[in-house]
């Protein structure tokens, strides 16, 4: 009896140290975001935009006018960062024009920016008293990247990556509308459930950078149009941030300020020393799907999942988390010594029976 147990507490540890392992690999690999992006890029982009309403909606933000005496106006600045997308990447139409795009000031006295999925972009009446037009201009297409990343909808999957990827495929209706529809859309179902936290998302470094890298290489396409934008714009606003005493909530959403300015000089160096804008273009805007860094294998299973129908990636994932148990029935018989088995009991004896 007492082998039994040792055997049974000695197969709960293995699970148990199985399990801590494949989360530290999870947490500590990019394996995670790679899922997220395949998940998020099989919902469709019409999606983003009720998401992002939903999430505007219960943030309930008290909004101010979007003109100051003697500035641009925050739409006037925005609607220039969409244009200049618009003539310099006519490819994006589609992806961009499917977007509600809209510009607003919130009355909150903090320093900081955000984006909703869909469109939705936001800054605060304290950032707008900080900042030049420039460098509004900045740090608006450094928003504009993170919506045409999708960074809020991947850090959402990937905060619920086990809950959402199960239930979207293992429910017939995971959103509980009252419909069985295809893969993406019960998935963009489950994340509208939680548009709330869209109002206090963080980003990843990869996320900043990557939303850095747009909102630089915008500033400086509208500066050669003409229509002004110092090439070093961003790295100006973050140094006030760096140096400044005011309060300020950007560093809560927006990580690595120091780190992004050093990379932000060095691509402004480069700008200057002769190289065209155009070099500078980021990945997603070459080619509209992916996001930059994403990989071929990334891309094929956002295709694999929109084409597969629902039954069958059901049916994967099923015999994946079968082949998973039974994987850790093979590590079992193959690195854990069994216990010997108990001896027979003798004639006349009875288990549970002691002298």
């Amino acid at each position: 009896m007492r082998g039994t147990q040792r055997r049974g507490q000695s197969r709960t540890f293995f699970y148990a140290a199985a399990a801590s392992i494949a989360a530290a690999a999870w947490v500590l690999t990019p394996l995670a975001d790679s899922i997220a992006s395949v998940i998020v890029d099989a919902i469709p982009l019409a999606e983003d935009v009720a998401l992002g309403e939903r999430g505007v909606q219960q943030a309930n933000y008290r909004l101010l006018a979007p003109c100051r005496t003697g500035r641009r106006c925050v739409d006037e600045i925005g609607n220039t960062v969409i244009r200049t997308l618009l003539k310099n990447h006519p490819q994006l139409a589609p992806k961009i024009n499917s977007y509600n795009w809209k510009f607003g000031v919130t009355s909150q006295r903090f320093v900081n920016a955000f984006a909703y999925p869909g469109g939705r972009i936001f800054v605060t009446d304290g950032l707008l008293d900080l900042c030049t037009d420039d460098e509004l201009l900045a740090v608006i297409g450094h928003e504009v990247g993170h919506v045409l990343h999708r960074h809020s909808q991947k850090r959402m999957v990937r905060q619920r990556l086990g809950s959402v990827l199960l239930s979207a495929l293992l429910s017939g209706d995971a959103d509980n509308d009252g419909h069985g529809e295809g893969f993406g859309i019960e998935t963009a179902g489950l994340l509208l459930q939680h548009a709330s936290a869209l109002s206090s998302m963080t980003y990843s470094r990869t996320n900043e950078f990557e939303a850095d890298e747009l909102g630089w290489y915008l500033c400086a396409a509208t500066a050669r149009e003409g229509r002004g934008c110092h090439s070093r714009a961003m790295q100006s606003f973050f140094r006030k941030l760096d140096g400044g005493t005011g309060a300020t909530e950007w560093d809560s959403t927006h990580p690595g300020t120091a780190d992004r300015i050093k990379t932000l000089d060095e691509t402004s160096r480069a700008l200057e020393r002769g190289k065209r804008v155009d070099h500078f273009a980021p990945e997603i805007l070459k080619h509209g799907a992916t996001s930059a860094g994403e990989t071929g294998l990334q891309t094929a299973g956002a295709l694999l999942v929109n084409a597969l129908p629902s039954e069958a990636l059901r049916a994967l994932v099923v015999g994946a988390l079968w082949q998973g148990a039974a994987l850790l029935e093979v590590l079992w018989d193959a690195f854990v010594e069994e216990s010997p088995p108990p001896p027979p009991y003798s004639q006349g004896r009875r288990p549970g029976h002691h002298l």
